[in-house]
């Protein structure tokens, strides 16, 4: 097996938990080496350019490499770009003087690329902007060891996928990186399938399907049902997936008589309360808590009948900001005892808080075990 470096992204403990449970789903080996805010180092045999499309959480895997034997690869052009991030703090200049001399020998000249703030190296779009893979390389120090870059988020690629498709709910709809984590935590793998209750225009189910997961979704309005169909039909042709979808129109508190099969696993941000345009009172926001709870509860005693035995579901639940500096949320552990249990990943407890940065909710990750006996 080879040590790989992971670069997380802005929520690293959500990448974390991808990452783990995308490994056990699996069922690929792995030690887990070393971790921090920034980075995690696992031992591991795996298609890291692969992996990179799949997980929704990471920016960059990077592969350990003895740099005074490392060949670096055959480059076009006589100019290379190279950029370094050194997480240690110390030892550049050595490892800059390295390259230097290696690649004036070799009648090379090399240019180095800024990374900018240094947190996760060159950002993703800049890497395929500059075509660092056919012209350069990227390098990681971390505790001492060195690695280069063999696989980065395709940025690029996830924007075409969101403002390519016919129909678009901006202030709605789920991040396609949000939905990517979603899918991992909930432990479907390619051939089996997974709900949404919530579809909406099918963000969800799309990246499913670009993981071979065949999908089923429900809205309660009509548009919508609508919008995810032709939403899917044009991914599916665009992207060439053979992965089968369903979109109902439907309410997701009477699940089990519009979903005959059981499902693999559920993946899904359920409606998270009205608009706020403002922050609310402790009060106000109490009551919406309230309702939400009414909600969540009507929902997870449905989506438990069509669950499969072994099925985990990735659920988002909301927190309010309060105009008094307060949080308010939801009691789910009381509305899952006796269907579900929380499932809990070496060192971190969920729910973890993710926080998109633009809404004025903030949201809980959770991933929920059936329960045998309800």
């Amino acid at each position: 097996m080879t040590n790989f470096l992971f670069v997380l992204g802005r929520d690293p403990d959500l990448s974390f938990i991808e990452i783990r449970s995308y490994f056990l789903t699996h069922k690929i080996p792995y030690n887990l080496l070393s971790k921090n805010n920034l980075v995690l180092v696992i031992d591991s045999d795996f298609d890291a350019r692969n992996l990179i499309n799949i997980l929704g959480g990471t920016i960059k895997i990077a592969k350990q490499i003895d740099l005074r034997n490392e060949g670096f690869g055959l480059f076009k052009f006589k100019n290379v770009y190279y950029s370094f991030t050194n997480y240690d703090g110390e030892g550049s200049e050595e490892i800059f003087d390295f390259l230097k001399q290696k690649f004036k020998h070799e009648r090379m000249k090399l240019l180095f690329v800024n990374p900018g703030n240094g947190t996760y190296g060159i950002d993703p779009s800049k890497f395929y902007k500059k075509k660092m893979f056919e012209n350069g390389f990227e390098i990681f120090k971390f505790k001492g060891i060195v690695y280069k870059t063999v696989a980065v988020s395709d940025t690029l690629g996830i924007e075409k996928r969101d403002i390519g498709r016919p129909f678009q709910e901006p202030l709605e709809a789920i991040s396609i990186r949000l939905a990517k984590i979603l899918i991992n935590l909930a432990g479907v793998k390619k051939n089996e399938t997974i709900l949404d209750p919530f579809m909406g225009i099918g963000t969800i189910m799309q990246e499913a399907m670009l993981m071979g997961i065949n999908s089923i979704g429900l809205d309660k309005e009509g548009r919508r049902v609508s919008h995810a169909k032709k939403n899917l039909a044009w991914f599916k042709k665009s992207y060439g997936r053979h992965a089968f979808f369903r979109c109902i129109e439907g309410d997701s508190l009477f699940l089990q008589g519009q979903v005959k099969e059981k499902i693999d696993g559920v993946a899904t941000e359920p409606y998270l309360g009205p608009l706020i345009k403002r922050l609310p009172t402790k009060g106000e926001a109490e009551k919406i808590v309230k309702k939400l709870e009414e909600l969540y509860a009507g929902i997870l005693k449905e989506i438990y009948k069509v669950l499969k035995k072994e099925g985990n579901v990735s659920i988002i639940t909301p927190m309010f900001k309060t105009n008094e500096g307060k949080i308010v949320k939801m009691n789910l552990l009381g509305i899952i005892k006796g269907l579900f249990s929380v499932v809990q990943f070496q060192g971190l407890s969920l729910p973890i808080i993710y926080n998109s940065g633009k809404s004025r909710i903030l949201r809980e990750i959770w991933v929920l075990k059936k329960k045998e006996h309800p």
